[in-house]
Order: C-alpha cells, then sequence, then structure tokens
C-alpha cells in the first residue's frame, strides 16, 4: 500500500459540507453520528440563571423520545450554541426522525431558499383555502411599493424612521435626555434622500442585508444565524453629508456627533429596537399580531382535523423581525380550540439571552451544542469520539454519492451505512497502521492522534467546545480535497498543511536541527509536517513502518526516538509535560514563527552586542573602537543596533542595523540562529562553559553565526556617509529640518535661533501661507521627509539613556549648524559624496541635492508672487490704506443708505464682504509683502514666506467689487427718489444730504486709491 488515494477529491465539498442543512438527506444520514447531547431544563426564573450543572448527558435518540412523549402536550425546544456548533444539525436530524402522519404536521423552517415573507406564505399553505384569503391580503397591503428592490429599500427605512418616532426612552438622567433627543432627530436621517442615497441604499450595506432577509428567496443556502444589526459605523457621521443633506438631516448628524462614543451605540441600539419591535414586520405588511393570529388559525384546523402541530426551525436568525411575536404565539398551549404543539428552534446562545424571562421559564428543554460530546467528565471532545465523528463522513466520502443515494433509497431510517472499507485490499494492514473508528470505519490517511492533534491546532477550543464546521474546513475538506493530488504523487503530507495548522509548536530548535540532518533536505519538510501533526510529540520519534511505506516517507538516519507502540490509541491526549526553560521555549516558538518578547530581546540584544563587538578584528580593520562601537554610548554600532526578526518592538534608529538572522526568513537560518541564542544564554550562566546538553552543537552554530554578523557591521560601519571634509549627514539633515521650518508658518515675526531649533523638530502643519508652486513643492517634500530627517538627526544628536534614545537634542551639535544657516542666507552649500551612502543615508544626500537645486528660485518666484499682490493692493485701497479706516468709510456710508431705506440687494452682499474683510489679517500681510522692496536678496527673506496671509487678498478684491457696485446702486436710487418725492416729507431732503455727503467721501477716497 502506497500513495493510495481510496475517495474522488471532486466529491468532498458536496459531501463534507459545513453547512448540514444544505447537503441532501442521503448523505446527512451517512454522515450522522449520534453524539451524546447536553440537555437542560430551565433552573430559576431567568436564563442567565442556567449553568453548566444544570446539564445532563442524553443520547439524541433520548431527547426525541422525551420531545414526543404523548403525555406531553406542549412541548418547547431550544438547541444553543455558537456559529458551527451543529445546532441546525441536530433539527435537520429530528426532521427526518419525526415522520408526517395523520395524526401529525411536520412544518419544518429551513435555512436555504426562504425569506421572511416566504415563511409567513408557507404557513398560510398550510391553511383552508377559505381560510388563507385574510391573511394574503394583509401580505398584499404592501402593493406595488414594494414590488421592487428599490421600493423594498425605501419602505424598511420608511418603516425604521416611523418605529423610532413611536419609541419613548428607556434610560434615565443625562441618558434619557440623549435618548430623547435622537428619537426626535434620528427619522429625518433616515427619510433624507441624500443620506439614504450615500448611506443606507448601497449594495453591501445593512439595509440591502435586511431586505434580502425579507424579501428574497435565493436557490443557494447563504448562512445567517446572527441577527441583522446596525452598527454604529453605520450611521452617517460628519464630512460631506453636513453639506448636502437637508436641514433637519444636518441636525441629526448634529447631535450624533454631540458625543460620539455615547450617541452612535445609543443611535444604533434605537434603530436595532425598531427593527426587532415593527419596522421588519410592517416593511412587508405583517405585523406581530397578524403573526399569532395566523399561528392561532392554523392550530384551530388542525384541531377540527385531529391533528398535532410539531414545528422545526434550522435557523431562528431566520425570522428575525416576527420572531418575538411568533416565540408568544407559540408558547400559548392548546386547549379545546388550539392543537397541542411542539416546537425546536435553533438559535444562538446571545438571542436568548435577550427574550423575556417569561420565554425562558415555559420552555422545556435546553441543547447546548457548544458544550462538546465525547467526556461526560468534562464536557470535553475525546479523542475516540472525534476519531468516530470524523470515520464516518471519511467513510462517506469513500462510497461517494451515487452510491450513498442507492443505500437511502432501500435503508431503513435507523439502519447502518456499509463500510468502504469491507472490499478494499488493502484493508488489514491499512487498518493496522492507522487504525479504525469505534464504527469499524478507516481513518486513513490520518489516525486518531493526526486527527486530534490537526483539530486542536485547528479549534483551540476542542477540548471545551466542540465546534464539528472547523473541524470539517480546516482539517478532512483541506486533506482529502486540497491535498489529495500531493498523497497520488508521493509529495504527502505538505509542509502547506502544517503552515494553515499554526506551523512547527512542538519540536524545538534542537529537535528540528536534528531532524534535518537525518533526512534528505527536499524530504525535510513532509517529514517535519508527518512529526508535527501525525506524531505530536516534543522529541523526533521514528515513524511507524507501515504508516512510514504507506505514505512514502523518507527513513531517518541518526539516533531517534521510538515509533509509537501499536495498539489502540489513548481515548484522550497524554497531559502536558513540565515546563523547562521558557527562554529556550520561547526562542523554539520564534524559530518556528512566533514573536520574541521584548524582555528577552532586550536580554539578548546585549549579549549579541558583547559577542560581535569581540568578534570583529578591529585593529585588522583598521577600526578605532571607541570611534565606531559602544553598547551604549552614541555611535554607530551599540546595543540598540541589533533588531531581531520578528521581535514585539519597533527597532530603534541607528546608524548601523544588525538584523538577525541576516538574510531574509529563511527557516533554517532562524532554526541556526535560535540555537546560537539558546547556547549564548546557557553558557552566560555558566561563566562561559559550554558543558551542557548539546552545548557544542549550540557553540559552532554560534560561530557560523559570528562570523556573519561581524562581517555585516564592519560592511556598514566602512560605508557610513559621515567624516568626509565636505559632506556632514547630520548637519545636512539640521539645516533641511531649518528650511522646513522656516516654511511651516509656526515662527513668530521676532523669532530666534531657539525658536527656529523648536520648530525644526515639531510637527509641521500640511499648508502655510507659501503661494509659488515651486516653493510649496520644496515644503511638501521637506515635510514628507520630516520623520527620516528627524531621525537621522537623533540616531546621532541625542541624549541616551541605557542605549535608548533620550528625550532630548543635544543643542551643541545642532544650534551651530542653523546660525551658519541662517548666516549663509539659507543657502545649501553642502556637497553630498556621488555614491550617497546607504538606505537612509542616500536618501537624505539625494533629497539635500534636489532642494538645493531649486530653492534659490523657488524663493525668486514666491518673493514675486507676494510683490505682485502688493501692488494689486495698494491699487485698489491706495498705499497707506488700513483696514479699521476702509472699514469705517465703507461701514458709514452703508449706514446712511440703510437709514434711509435705501441699497436694497447690494446692501447684503457688501454686508458679508465686511464680514470678511474684518477678518483677515489684512495690516500685516500687507507690512510683511512691503518688506520684501527692501530685501532684494530673495532667499534671506526665507522665513517672512511661511508667514504670508493668502485670504487678504481675496477679501480686498471682493469688498472693492462689492463697494463699487453698492455705489452705483446707491446713486441710482437717490436720482430716482429725489426726482420722485421732490419737495415732500422734510426729512427726506436731510436723508438725501447725509447719504450724498457720506457716498461723496467714499467715492474720493476710492478714487484717489485708483492706480
Amino acid at each position: 500500500m502506497r500513495n493510495v488515494v481510496c475517495w474522488k477529491p471532486r466529491q468532498v465539498h458536496a459531501i463534507i459540507n459545513p453547512e448540514a442543512e444544505a447537503v441532501p438527506d442521503f448523505v446527512f444520514r451517512a454522515i450522522h453520528t449520534d453524539q451524546p447531547l447536553r440537555v437542560a431544563q430551565p433552573v430559576g426564573d431567568r436564563f442567565q440563571m442556567l449553568g453548566g450543572s444544570a446539564y445532563r448527558q442524553m443520547g439524541a435518540g433520548d431527547l426525541l423520545a422525551s420531545f414526543l412523549r404523548p403525555e406531553r402536550r406542549h412541548v418547547q425546544l431550544a438547541v444553543l450554541g455558537r456559529s458551527g456548533s451543529g445546532k441546525s444539525h441536530l433539527i435537520h436530524w429530528m426532521r427526518l426522525a419525526i415522520p408526517q402522519s395523520e395524526k401529525r404536521l411536520v412544518l419544518t423552517i429551513p435555512k436555504a431558499g426562504t425569506s421572511l415573507r416566504s415563511i409567513v406564505e408557507m404557513i398560510i399553505d398550510r391553511l383552508p383555502i377559505d381560510a388563507q384569503a385574510p391573511f394574503r391580503e394583509t401580505l398584499a397591503r404592501a402593493g406595488d411599493a414594494v414590488m421592487t428592490l428599490e421600493g423594498q429599500k425605501h419602505e424598511l427605512l420608511n418603516q425604521i424612521a416611523q418605529a423610532i418616532r413611536e419609541d419613548t426612552p428607556r434610560q434615565r438622567g443625562d441618558d434619557g435626555d440623549l435618548e430623547q433627543a435622537l428619537i426626535e432627530h434620528l427619522p429625518d436621517l433616515f427619510q433624507d434622500a441624500y443620506i439614504r442615497r450615500e448611506h443606507f441604499l448601497r449594495e453591501d450595506g445593512v439595509v440591502a442585508a435586511l431586505v434580502d432577509h425579507v424579501f428574497a428567496v435565493r436557490s443557494e443556502y447563504q448562512p445567517v444565524e446572527e441577527r441583522q444589526r446596525f452598527r454604529p459605523e453605520d450611521l452617517p457621521f460628519g464630512g460631506l453629508d453636513l453639506l448636502n443633506a437637508s436641514k433637519p438631516a444636518r441636525d441629526a448628524i448634529q447631535v450624533l456627533g454631540l458625543q460620539p462614543d455615547r450617541t452612535l451605540p445609543m443611535a444604533a441600539a434605537l434603530v436595532n429596537r425598531a427593527l426587532d419591535g415593527v419596522a421588519i414586520a410592517r416593511a412587508f405588511s405583517f405585523s406581530g399580531d397578524r403573526v399569532t393570529a395566523l399561528m392561532g388559525e392554523l392550530r384551530r384546523h388542525l384541531r377540527r382535523e385531529g391533528r398535532e402541530l410539531v414545528l422545526l426551525i434550522e435557523d431562528f436568525a431566520r425570522l428575525q423581525g416576527i420572531d418575538r411575536a411568533l416565540l408568544q404565539a407559540l408558547l400559548t398551549q392548546g386547549d379545546g380550540d388550539l392543537c397541542d404543539i411542539r416546537w425546536a428552534i435553533a438559535a444562538t446562545t446571545g438571542f436568548f439571552e435577550t427574550v423575556a424571562d417569561t420565554v425562558y421559564t415555559r420552555m422545556t428543554f435546553f441543547v447546548d451544542m457548544d458544550r462538546a460530546p465525547g467526556d461526560q467528565r468534562t464536557s470535553g471532545m475525546a479523542q475516540k469520539a472525534l476519531a468516530r465523528f470524523a470515520g464516518r463522513y471519511l467513510n462517506a466520502v469513500r462510497l461517494g454519492s451515487d452510491r450513498l443515494m442507492e443505500w437511502a433509497a432501500i435503508a431503513d431510517v435507523d439502519e447502518e451505512l456499509p463500510s468502504a472499507c469491507d472490499p478494499c485490499p488493502h484493508r488489514r494492514e491499512c487498518h493496522q497502521a492507522f487504525k479504525p473508528s469505534e464504527d469499524g470505519f478507516g481513518l486513513y490517511p490520518f489516525t486518531p492522534r493526526a486527527l486530534w492533534n490537526m483539530a486542536l491546532r485547528a479549534d483551540e477550543q476542542l477540548e471545551t467546545r466542540f465546534n464539528p464546521r472547523v473541524l470539517q474546513r480546516s482539517v478532512l475538506v483541506r486533506v482529502l480535497d486540497n491535498h489529495a493530488d500531493a498523497l497520488a504523487t508521493g509529495a504527502f503530507p505538505p509542509r502547506t498543511l502544517l503552515d494553515h495548522l499554526g506551523g512547527v509548536k512542538e519540536l524545538g530548535a534542537i529537535e528540528t536541527d536534528s531532524l534535518r540532518r537525518m533526512v534528505p533536505a527536499d524530504q525535510y519538510d513532509r517529514v517535519l509536517t508527518f512529526q508535527e501533526l501525525w506524531d505530536g510529540s516534543s522529541s523526533v520519534r521514528g515513524i511507524p513502518e507501515e504508516i512510514r511505506e504507506a505514505l512514502d516517507l523518507p527513513k531517518l538516519s541518526g539516533r531517534v526516538g521510538p515509533s509509537p507502540e501499536p495498539g489502540p490509541e489513548p481515548s484522550s491526549p497524554p497531559p502536558p509535560s513540565q515546563p523547562g526553560d521558557q527562554r529556550l521555549a520561547q526562542l523554539d516558538a520564534w524559530a518556528s514563527g512566533a514573536v520574541l518578547e521584548q524582555r528577552l530581546t532586550t536580554t539578548l540584544r546585549e549579549l549579541v552586542y558583547e559577542a560581535v563587538e569581540e568578534a570583529i578584528d578591529w585593529d585588522g580593520e583598521t577600526l578605532e573602537r571607541s570611534s565606531f562601537a559602544g553598547a551604549t554610548a552614541n555611535r554607530p554600532f551599540r546595543q540598540r543596533s541589533i533588531h531581531f526578526q520578528r521581535q514585539d518592538t519597533q527597532a530603534m534608529p541607528a546608524q548601523v542595523r544588525l538584523t538577525i538572522p541576516l538574510g531574509g526568513s529563511d527557516e533554517a537560518a532562524f532554526a541556526r540562529t535560535a540555537l546560537a541564542l539558546q547556547g549564548l544564554l546557557l553558557a552566560r550562566e555558566r561563566e562561559g562553559e559550554w558543558t551542557f546538553p548539546n552545548g557544542m552543537r549550540m557553540l559552532a552554530a554560534l560561530q557560523e553565526c559570528l562570523a556573519e554578523w561581524s562581517a555585516e557591521v564592519v560592511r556598514q560601519l566602512r560605508a557610513l556617509p559621515g567624516g568626509r571634509e565636505q559632506w556632514d549627514p547630520v548637519t545636512a539633515a539640521t539645516e533641511l529640518l531649518g528650511i522646513g521650518a522656516c516654511l511651516s508658518g509656526r515662527l513668530t515675526a521676532n523669532w530666534d535661533l531657539a525658536e527656529l531649533l523648536n520648530n525644526a523638530f515639531a510637527d509641521w502643519p500640511e499648508d502655510s501661507g507659501v503661494q509659488s508652486p515651486g516653493l510649496r513643492d520644496v515644503q511638501r517634500r521637506l515635510r514628507a521627509q520630516r520623520e527620516k530627517l528627524v531621525g537621522l538627526v537623533r540616531a546621532v544628536a541625542s541624549g541616551t539613556k541605557g542605549g535608548r534614545i533620550g528625550p532630548f537634542l543635544n543643542p551643541a551639535v545642532l544650534v551651530p549648524a542653523l546660525q551658519a544657516l541662517r548666516q549663509r542666507g539659507w543657502r545649501l552649500t553642502q556637497t553630498p559624496p556621488p555614491d550617497g551612502g546607504i538606505g537612509e543615508w542616500a536618501a537624505l544626500a539625494k533629497t539635500y541635492l534636489d532642494v538645493g537645486r531649486v530653492l534659490e528660485a523657488a524663493a525668486e518666484a514666491e518673493r514675486k508672487v507676494r510683490l505682485d499682490w502688493l501692488a494689486e493692493i495698494e491699487g485698489a485701497f491706495g498705499p497707506a490704506a488700513r483696514r479699521a479706516d476702509i472699514l469705517a468709510k465703507i461701514s458709514a456710508s452703508r449706514d446712511a443708505a440703510v437709514t434711509a431705506g435705501i441699497g436694497g440687494q447690494r446692501l447684503s452682499a457688501l454686508r458679508e464682504r465686511l464680514e470678511q474683510f474684518s477678518q483677515v489679517l489684512f495690516d500685516d500681510a500687507v507690512r510683511a509683502a512691503a518688506a520684501l522692496r527692501d530685501e532684494p536678496d530673495a532667499l534671506v527673506a526665507l522665513p517672512r514666506y511661511g508667514r504670508g496671509r493668502t485670504n487678504a487678498v481675496t477679501a480686498g478684491r471682493d469688498l472693492a467689487m462689492a463697494t463699487a457696485a453698492f455705489l452705483a446702486g446707491v446713486e441710482a436710487e437717490l436720482a430716482n427718489q429725489e426726482a420722485q418725492f421732490g419737495r415732500g416729507e422734510a426729512s427726506i431732503p436731510g436723508h438725501l444730504a447725509a447719504i450724498g455727503e457720506a457716498l461723496t467721501l467714499l467715492g474720493e477716497e476710492l478714487v484717489e486709491t485708483q492706480p
């Protein structure tokens, strides 16, 4: 037996479908395992009192017998659990096990192919024809509005708005006031056309999902399990909504923005309350009262026929919107008018935590599917039970759909499925090597231990909460379908299977290093995967010969542990071994992909630095140690230079960076490095002695690593760009930061070097007063490089403590650089080396060159823009114009016009422009621009360019235009009124005279200031 694939991979997904209700009945019967259930009856007066001690173990057959006991005329069963725990599977099994009869109507509401409306129609169809009409008329009341998908969305939004409007606060105090405000304003949000279009009508939104739940009937299975809910992020909040929405909707958004941490969750809760209340039911015109009436009519009809009702609901989330009303209707016991009823629903535990206590206390049974079967003492899954569960799937896959269909057509409901292994010529050796399940079904290519190891990796809660869906998807389907070709071609088990299931966890660096020496390099990954998943121990053990031959694995050379003894495997996994040195274990895990924790990283960084510093031949390399290395000193190579891949802290800035391991993330490099680091730890504790177990192997690994590490440090030290006569990178970075500070707009008019230094290392705003395109490009480039420039400077010019960057900068290095830059008129005069250095140093050199080439021309362009602006302002208002004078004179004319009742619409425009003009720093902008006339060197004026007032020219120009329009209009009205009134009222000539005088003064002022 070798590389046998005894199933058709293309049928795997059809048979091992995690959604049991989506598979045909003949497949369901084949894969169903009668596992013990955990069943309880209500304890106390609320669901939260139902603890683990209340549950007892019961077989599915016994539960069904209790469910159908004739003495019980009214039975309520809730099957609870997480998604994938098997809730719907149990309901599906009950459907197959409870036959229809003349005395019993079994009505099943499936997960697939249903909508809320279709479920109601399904129940209506069970009524006599004459009794159906009133309920169909109710459904039809929704009319044409819900005939299209768009109409359905709008109708649901309308009903949500109305339901919120009808709500009342349930909070007290401040929360009650806030809730009341939301109730008043949220409906406007849901009825706003813009908000609907941009937020609520999207195809991927929660409203679309709700409409799909209510109206759509899909042929394909779509799992729901959880109720559709609004989340805080589903609600619009600020941005363009405040510009484009209607006034009521904007008011609602502003309420949401009062205290978002409180208002958004509260608003989402209000919307969900509306959905759970009446909004969904109203959207398809079938309220909770009609649900109660419908169920009552159905039960009266069945009573007249002498039948009982068995209602099975595979997913109670499918009934969201009428679920609570239906629960109340189902709790009504049979009497002389209503038939007996037995019902079972699959629901999440979270849903039942929200139902009324009266519902809980009237339940008959609860089944908790999260309490895994197989081990009554621990409520956990046992290895033997897991193998039995998986064995039925493996047998069904081997038989295939056609044989399953043939068997189901002639077999009784409780007849056992035949074993696909019986006619197989490899049966004896296969079952001896890989073991069968308790039912006699072969587990190949798994073993019971392999199934357990893989399942536990896929689901860490396996021992306490068995989730069948995880086992199906992550283990059975992945091996039988994804890796069938690998099995057929001798490449099984592939490394991708191990990586999918968490990677190397059991074997440490010593063991993986040993294993790597025992097998050919191209077979290492396969053998490693087998050792981790099929064996699962912490040491390399021999592969049982029968399994080795069947999977075509190589023999292991060298000393290995004994192969697992043949015979029955334990029903549960062995207890965990006692913990050893946690530092060594953490390095083993790091070599296998885990993160290296900070505390151990700090210790290792000290050890590695010391070893590398001693390993470098400083004299031979003609390098002075004290100039280039210091454990915590401000030197290029220091403890902070050492960075471990996958460490849990960020790398610290450093001129020299030694990344361990070198050369990417090769697994062998990680394993060798882990050995070396483990040896360093152990040798330090033994004062440099390497006589501990595996010490010589660790020492050999360290010597190999040190040769690579020291060579890399020397290479980077020689490549450092500092120390050249015409290029000091720290000074260059400081100069660029100083120019960026000038352009940031943060410098005051009377700035000094201290202010310049502070702003060079402070955050810069995204925009400032710079106006010309060229200088704006310089500003943007420096802002984009700011963090890197600061990092370069801090790497060599920071105060340090314990090898870390301190909170302050060394002004003795930085102030002279900024002072010299200022004295040179902000000109960049250094010459970077041709190669530019390496890494961040190369980027610094390029930025320095690029900025230096364009800076002076950009400053000239900026100076021209500002002087042109100044000329425009002086042409409009005169060379000595001040904001206060302009405002006073124009306001006087406006007031005179207001007193006389003239000016019309132009008064409003003039008022708006005056308001805008009053808010700009007009005088400051004029003075700043005028000062440039006295400074012919455009670059010397660099700090002034960041303080420009770009809104001043716009405000001044707009005011001039509005004033001119106002003058023309008022003069026309004056002439008109003087002609109309003549010598009328005595007060009119006085008003006209006052206006005329004000206009004359203003007109003269403006005429005088024209260019």
